[in-house]
């Protein structure tokens, strides 16, 4: 029986061998081609779309799995469940490995990639190395592209509205005046001024920073700008700026004018008319006739010189061209006022003088006093001599001829008959002789106590004093010899 079952074997084994070519006429739906009628890629391209070469392969290596299986299928019926199919699935798979390796090997050779060597042993129809390995690369290139492309579109978005938010603040700031400094000044517009140049006028002047912007800004509203000077500050807005320029101009050219101490109302006169404040005789006119309603004002002195003179506080005032004179005497009157505090008027109560007997005072110590020290050393020889007027009726001071006679006084004119000459009128003169300043003020309030009765001045606008008449005589001659000395020095 074993004979039987090995010769039986036998047989079965040499007819599957032989059945095996015979397959491709069994059955014309699952015809099993041989390799070498496998179509090719450029067959393939025609009548499918376009794909991978290991996708293609392995469709093909379906193909047969199938058509060998269902040729396995119908041997085993036709020969029985038990029939041996190894050594047809042994050739198969032998011609699936040969055939997955000629493609493998043309792979390596177009792409030039290298490749671990196959294993004997490894199922090629589970292995993918080259799809998977190009996929990978494929997208990590991809991966990097996108990541670059998504930073520089984001920095490009960033820098876009960065710049955008900085231009419409910018803008903002300009139109609407948010933070602008304070900067006050002038523009003259002309009839034939156009918006360009009137934006111009408005840069040069500091008022805006950008000219095309308030141009724009004028297109579109159209305004009509009036002629003349207006006087616009920086912190206003276009729209208030606007405004200002479309309205009839109120604006006054001002001026500034310094007044030393020690000017008389003549000269304060002739500074303002130089300056086009108003004219001389305009002014002295006011000073004269003006009303004005001030107590420290004195009564009117059918001697005096000037009614105002002495409260003409000098100072630096700010006046406009072509002022009112009666404005500008208020003016300085209105200092006045401010200048003498409540405290010089409780010392001057508690010294019992009067309003008008300390600016006569204050006045000849500002025209005889060159240095501040020597102003309360004056006061004391005027205080002294009033108070004794027996000994000295006279004061004797040469700045009160000066002030009739315009200039220094010489020797013959300590006698001409006026009531402001203080060597031939006792007391003090009629008004006073300048306008004082604060300085001389407060040292006919605040006088230094000294025995003094005599000073008599030197070269260099020093005062020598003395308490008696020689010693009065003797600081002449000294005072002389400075005059010589510092004229030899000039003819040097």
């Amino acid at each position: 029986m074993s004979n039987e079952k090995n010769q039986n074997s036998e047989e079965l084994m040499h007819e599957q061998n032989n059945q095996i070519p015979a397959m491709d006429k069994d059955n014309d739906a699952e015809n099993l081609p041989p390799a070498s009628e496998v179509p090719h890629e450029e067959e393939q391209k025609k009548d499918a779309p376009v794909r991978d070469e290991v996708e293609v392969f392995e469709e093909y290596e379906r193909r047969w799995s199938r058509a060998v299986e269902n040729r396995a299928d119908n041997y085993r019926r036709e020969r029985g469940e038990h029939a041996k199919t190894v050594p047809l699935f042994a050739r198969l798979q032998k011609w699936v490995k040969q055939r997955q390796e000629e493609k493998l090997a043309a792979q390596r050779e177009a792409e030039h990639i290298e490749f671990p060597e196959a294993d004997e042993d490894l199922d090629y129809t589970d292995q993918k190395p080259v799809r998977g390995m190009r996929r990978g690369r494929r997208m990590h290139h991809d991966f990097g592209y996108s990541c670059l492309a998504a930073i520089l579109y984001a920095a490009f978005i960033l820098g876009v509205s960065m710049f955008c938010a900085a231009f419409i603040i910018m803008c903002a700031n300009e139109v609407f005046a948010f933070v602008k400094p304070d900067v006050t000044s002038v523009v003259e517009i002309d009839e034939t001024d156009s918006y360009a140049v009137v934006a111009e006028k408005l840069e040069d002047a500091g008022l805006i920073s950008h000219p095309w912007l308030f141009r724009l800004y004028c297109n579109i509203s159209n305004p009509t700008f009036r002629t003349g000077k207006f006087e616009l500050n920086a912190n206003l807005d276009y729209n208030a700026m606007k405004k200002a320029l479309t309205r009839v101009s109120t604006y006054r050219e001002t001026v500034w004018v310094t007044i030393p101490e020690g000017y008389t109302a003549e000269q304060i006169a002739a500074a303002l008319e130089e300056k086009e404040v108003c004219t001389a005789q305009d002014f002295l006119d006011a000073v004269e006739n003006g009303e004005f309603d001030y107590d420290f004002i004195p009564q009117p002195n059918a001697d005096s010189v000037c009614r105002l003179e002495g409260y003409l506080f000098p100072d630096t005032y700010q006046f406009y061209v072509g002022d009112d004179p009666e404005n500008v005497v208020k003016k300085f009157l209105n200092n006045f006022e401010v200048r003498f505090t409540d405290k010089l008027v409780n010392r001057m109560t508690e010294l019992e003088l009067n309003m008008e007997e300390v600016i006569i005072i204050a006045s000849m110590i500002e025209r005889e006093a060159k240095l501040d020290y020597e102003r309360p050393m004056i006061a004391s020889v005027i205080f002294n001599r009033l108070n004794d007027p027996q000994t000295f009726p006279y004061l004797q001071i040469d700045a009160t001829v000066q002030y009739i006679l315009g200039r220094a006084p010489t020797s013959e004119d300590l006698s001409i008959d006026n009531p402001y000459n203080t060597y031939v009128n006792p007391g003090l003169p009629p008004g006073p002789i300048c306008n004082p300043g604060i300085d001389a003020i407060t040292a006919v309030l605040y006088p230094d106590e000294t025995a003094y009765y005599y000073y008599v001045a030197c070269a260099n606008g020093t005062h020598i004093f003395s308490e008696t008449y020689d010693e009065h005589q003797a600081a002449i001659v000294q005072a002389r010899e400075t005059f010589d000395q510092a004229s030899e020095e000039t003819q040097d």
